[in-house]
């Protein structure tokens, strides 16, 4: 971001265990390098960063290390090999004050205090971004506490103070300090690690954190608001008029120049053919090296384009088919809602069920999925696969070459690289689909969503239709005959094909808190691929503890809070055992409930959890 001539805003974040995601939309400014690169490098108290963190959390900040001469090769080359970087000055007397390879510490940070009492696992919390810090911090919706008020007013005030000349002698080889600083109180028995929490990654910092949707503390608020208001952070003159992005030439390549070296292939450029926006980005993200993909900002900032992008081409449709609509003044466009705004507003809508991933894109996915329903009758079964993108050995080969077999190596290369794992889930549960549920249960019609966790896995759900199903309105029938040869069909249709038996335990779950523990070491068992099972009876038990079974209940997951102020889990565990398959009648409707030996194992099926080799249903 220092040496880029456009700067592309957007609010990009770190996600539990390492991985990035983003919000919002992307505007791209132009800013002036000339006066900002002369002056660099800039003291770090100068730098548009606030760190947000718990005290007694780590002080690195990975984010934010400087190695002078990589800083001095990189200007160097690109004002020698980028067409838009000829006239960009070098101060080579500032240059010298940064580390040789360094940390940039002592930024200006904010040390949040805990209760003694505090439960820092809530429902709407997310436990694993407490410790991360930001340098845009948005606190619109934070809920923070009101003893904290003062402490950052206080540091904003006296750092506005501070005689600079004093804070211009930095280290030759080291980190930078001497910057302001809130400290906040934490109390000792604070757990800061959860069950879902990678102890691992909680201390880590990142550049880019919005932490908007955040629940914190009340005082926390008052804290980060108090200690950015009436505070000028400096930054390189910029206009305040985004760039055309049609028209501008080389914008592009000015926002990452790390990516775009040499200033040219940039989309707005000229160029032989036309290459439309989604191709242009397709093979960027799918280049040779990776680079592209890997970039913790540009695939986020890529996506949004587009998406913007094809909302203004599905705009310029509506308008050249209602031409009428593009004539409307403002004046007649309010009248116009006021009068018919339900036909405006369908008329609108209808042109972005194509945007995906919008609200009126997924309402027609629901259309569309109940005229299958009505077309093709109930789904027999609904299913749903996750991934274990941290273990699959197949997945590690691909990303992590040099040491497949290193549980580190696997967790870093997935993290550079979520583009390819996305798409290793796509391709193996498109395959997965056509070899099982088709190829072995005969699926005659199915219908998918993907969705992603909080932490950038994906996973997916779906139904799908069987040829050999049994007909479940047969239970409705006035006819008890015909009702209990539908009861015995279904329920032998259901044994062969859904299970809640656990093999480890006994058959009537006398030993059922004598489960075996989940298989993690010496190998965990969805590292081992299924081609390299031997013993297909302990596999599948094996698999059953590690991923089958609902072991742990939190409030951050599945707990809620029922009448009575009782905590429940929401998935109904522990479940009662059951000795045989039974169909009741409950309010006029049938309810199935599945033999089972084992209170906390969830619905599979045998087959599916073995070639899967993850938590599936």
């Amino acid at each position: 971001m220092l040496i880029s001539t456009v700067l592309p805003i957007l609010s990009v974040y770190r996600l539990p265990h390492g991985q990035y995601g983003y919000s919002g939309h992307i505007i791209n400014l132009p800013q002036d390098m000339t006066t900002f690169v002369t002056s660099l490098p800039r003291h770090s108290n100068e730098l548009d960063v606030l760190l947000v963190r718990k005290e007694g959390s780590s002080a690195s900040h990975r984010d934010f290390r400087v190695r002078r001469s990589v800083v001095l090769r990189a200007l160097q080359w690109l004002k020698t090999n980028n067409i838009y970087y000829k006239d960009v000055k070098i101060d080579m007397d500032k240059l010298r004050q940064l580390p040789e390879d360094g940390d940039l510490t002592g930024l200006s940070t904010v040390m949040m205090e805990m209760s003694i009492n505090e439960d820092t696992t809530t429902e709407q919390e997310d436990p694993h971004t407490a410790n991360l810090t930001t340098s845009f911090i948005p606190i619109t919706n934070q809920k923070l506490k009101g003893t904290e008020k003062e402490k950052i007013r206080k540091s904003v005030e006296n750092r506005l103070k501070i005689d600079m000349d004093k804070l211009r002698q930095l280290q030759e080889d080291g980190d930078l300090t001497g910057l302001s600083t809130v400290m906040m109180e934490m109390s000792i028995n604070e757990d800061t690690t959860t069950e879902q929490e990678d102890p691992h990654a909680a201390n880590l910092t990142t550049s880019f954190i919005p932490i908007t949707n955040q629940k914190l503390k009340g005082t926390e608020k008052e804290k980060i608001r108090k200690s950015v208001e009436n505070r000028h952070l400096p930054w390189s003159s910029s206009s305040d008029v985004p760039l055309n992005e049609f028209t501008t030439e080389g914008y592009m390549s000015c926002a990452f120049p790390t990516l775009f070296p040499t200033g040219r292939a940039d989309f707005v450029s000229p160029r032989r053919r036309t290459v439309t926006i989604g191709n242009y980005f397709t093979h960027l993200m799918k280049y040779g090296d990776g680079q592209f993909a890997r970039h913790p900002r540009f695939r986020y900032f890529a996506l949004n384009t587009e998406m913007r992008w094809r909302a203004l081409q599905m705009g310029r449709i509506y308008v050249k088919q209602h031409p009428r609509d593009a004539r409307l003044t403002v004046e007649e466009l309010r009248d116009m809602v006021g009068h018919e705004g339900e036909a405006l507003s369908k008329r609108v809508v209808h042109f972005a069920t194509s945007l995906r991933g919008t609200r009126q894109y997924w309402f027609h996915q629901r259309s569309r999925l109940i005229s299958m329903v009505d077309t093709l009758g109930l789904p027999t079964i609904f299913f749903t696969h996750s991934a274990a993108d941290t273990q699959w050995p197949e997945l590690a080969r691909l990303i992590c070459l040099d040491n497949p077999y290193s549980s580190a190596c696997r967790n870093t290369a997935l993290f550079n690289n979520p583009a390819i794992a996305d798409w290793f889930f796509h391709q193996r549960i498109t395959r997965y689909i056509d070899t099982f549920y088709v190829g072995v249960l005969g699926a005659t019609d199915y219908w998918v969503r993907f969705e992603w966790q909080h932490r950038g896995s994906p996973h997916m759900h779906g139904v799908a239709w069987l040829p050999d199903a049994p007909n479940v309105k047969d239970l409705t029938s006035e006819n008890e005959a015909t009702v209990a040869a539908a009861k015995e069909t279904i329920i032998q249709y259901v044994d062969r094909l859904v299970s809640t038996i656990n093999p480890a335990i006994a058959a009537d779950g006398s030993d059922a808190d004598q489960a075996p523990l989940p298989k993690t070491k010496p190998q965990h068992i969805c590292n081992k691929s299924y081609t390299e099972v031997e013993d297909y009876n302990q596999d599948l038990k094996d698999l059953i503890a590690t991923c089958q079974r609902h072991t742990r209940c939190s409030a951050a997951y599945c707990l809620k809070t029922g009448r009575g102020g009782k905590q429940e889990c929401r998935f109904g565990y522990p479940k009662p055992l059951q000795a045989e398959t039974t169909i009741t009648m409950v309010e006029g409707d049938p309810v199935l409930t599945t033999k089972r030996n084992d209170p906390l194992v969830n619905d599979h099926n045998t087959t599916q959890i073995s070639s899967w080799r993850v938590m599936s249903t």
